[in-house]
């Protein structure tokens, strides 16, 4: 099934049916849970557990294109020890470790 979509498209309509189906009925309630959308139909399942929610899916419907997230946050899941920049500089769309104490790696 994921054969018919290109790169990057699965993500893009998630993110889409997420923001203009989903999100007003379970924001701010559901926060912090996780959610399993098939792009496919807009079919979800939302769980404490993310591979709860798409077992449920996929039990739903066994052909499902599915995309996790966690409601209300911009990541499913935060990485200890990483720490995300997106400064205005050279060092765009890079991650550096808090123990990284390199010239070119700000703190």
């Amino acid at each position: 099934m994921f054969d018919n979509y290109r790169l990057g498209e699965v993500t893009d309509l998630a993110k889409e049916i997420y923001r203009e189906r989903i999100k007003p009925s379970v924001e701010p309630q559901e926060k912090g849970k996780f959610i399993a959308i098939d792009v496919a139909s807009g079919d979800y399942e939302i769980d404490a557990e993310l591979l709860a929610a798409f077992d449920r899916l996929q039990k739903r419907r066994p052909d499902a294109v599915a995309y996790g997230g966690r409601i209300g946050y911009p990541t499913t899941y935060d990485l200890p020890g990483l720490r995300l920049n997106y400064p205005q500089n050279s060092y765009e769309n890079s991650y550096h470790s808090p123990l990284d104490k390199s010239p070119n790696h700000p703190p």
